[in-house]
């Protein structure tokens, strides 16, 4: 990817053109294993759908949690992890404009999953297992950001990323107003935080 400027400071810029495949690694950090009580912020630009015939762009992907983006003919965001038993893959019913900034959030507290956009709460998931699925059919233990990955599939994402964030705390909204509009430093809590 290349550095662009972002939100706060510079972004990540993915699939400059339809076919640029590219995408960041994280080594493994005991920070995420997410189970239960946790949240992820981002601002994202999505440039265009990139891939087709149901196949979607993956904006971050790690073995038992991955939100990806909608495709041409499904324009929504999923949550998508590779859950053996399937109970965490869902549609959101909600996908940002293209060519726009907009400002992410998803958070789980154990019984309630929230996707926020632009700091409003805008979906909602009720009557989910208490924490994750460790048992994912994909065994990978890194992050992947701006890419679903698999041995044979890929989903990318194309667009930009700016201060995307994991946490192993449930944020409200308030907190998630805040991080939206002084950066992810302005609230304390544990977290993982790239690009800076």
């Amino acid at each position: 990817p290349l550095w662009i400027p972002g939100i706060s400071g510079t972004a990540l810029q993915f699939g400059q053109t339809p076919g640029d495949h590219n995408f960041v690694v994280i080594q493994h950090d005991s920070l995420l294993d997410l189970t239960r009580n946790w949240s992820f912020t981002a601002w994202v630009r999505l440039d265009h759908h990139e891939s087709h015939h149901g196949i979607y762009g993956g904006l971050f992907f790690c073995n038992n949690y991955s939100v990806q983006m909608g495709s041409d003919g499904d324009p929504q965001m999923y949550f998508w992890p590779s859950d053996i038993t399937g109970n965490w893959q869902f549609g959101m019913n909600v996908e940002p404009p293209l060519g726009q900034w907009h400002h992410l959030a998803f958070t789980y507290d154990g019984e309630v999953f929230i996707t926020y956009m632009d700091g409003a709460p805008v979906f909602y998931r009720t009557g989910l297992p208490a924490s994750l699925n460790t048992s994912a059919y994909i065994p990978w233990d890194y992050l992947f950001i701006g890419c679903y990955y698999e041995s044979d599939l890929q989903r990318w994402f194309s667009g930009a990323i700016d201060e995307f964030s994991v946490w192993n705390e449930v944020l409200s909204a308030a907190q998630i107003h805040t991080i939206m509009t002084h950066g992810v430093t302005a609230v304390s809590y544990t977290h993982l935080t790239l690009p800076t």
